[in-house]
Parts: C-alpha cells; sequence; structure tokens
C-alpha cells in the first residue's frame, strides 16, 4: 500500500484525478493504481474511477478552511506491475527514498 501525508483535493474531482496526483507525487509509472475507502482492498472498498468524492459521501469545503481544520479523510492506494515478477519493478516506493548510513 502507498503512504502520502496531507494531500487537498477538491470532493468535486474524480477518483481519476486524484490518481493522476498520486502519479505525480510518487513516480509511479504503473497504470494499474486503485484507491480504496480501507485496507481491506475488498472489491467493495475500491473507489470508482469516474465518480467524485463527493459521490462517495465525502464532505469538504473552502481551501482555507481545509487548512485550518483537523478534518481529514484516510485513503488508501495500491498498485501493480504487469510484470509481477519482477523484483526491481515491484519494490516499494520508499525504497528509492533511502539514504544510506553507509560512509566510506
Amino acid at each position: 500500500m502507498g503512504h502520502l501525508k496531507d494531500i487537498i483535493i477538491s470532493i468535486h474531482e474524480t477518483i481519476y484525478s486524484l490518481i493522476q496526483i498520486i502519479k505525480e507525487k510518487t513516480d509511479i509509472a504503473s497504470t494499474l493504481i486503485q484507491v480504496y475507502k480501507d485496507t481491506g482492498k475488498a472489491k467493495s472498498s475500491i473507489l470508482d474511477e469516474d465518480k467524485t468524492l463527493e459521490y462517495y459521501g465525502y464532505t469538504g469545503g473552502s481551501y482555507n478552511d481545509v487548512l485550518k481544520s483537523n478534518e481529514k479523510i484516510l485513503l488508501y492506494f495500491d498498485f501493480s506491475t504487469l510484470n509481477n515478477n519482477d523484483p526491481i519493478l515491484n519494490c516499494d516506493y520508499y525504497f528509492f527514498n533511502y539514504k544510506s548510513s553507509y560512509k566510506k
């Protein structure tokens, strides 16, 4: 599962737009990204790319109100690659952000 913190998106944007933001923020090249309401990853938990957050009952406010508010929604995303046997393609995004403590 992926992790991004404090992304603000309009409730009127589609889940597809959210997926595009995820791709931009993580550099994930996969076209097989799904957004979930919970960690269960059940078929009923998948958010349809054509629907909006508002469609799923999420509420929001103005940009400034959202920044001041502690009210946040937690959504989950996962992705897969076409070649599931390649360990390099399946490595986690954070692998690339790892800073080695090895010193010469």
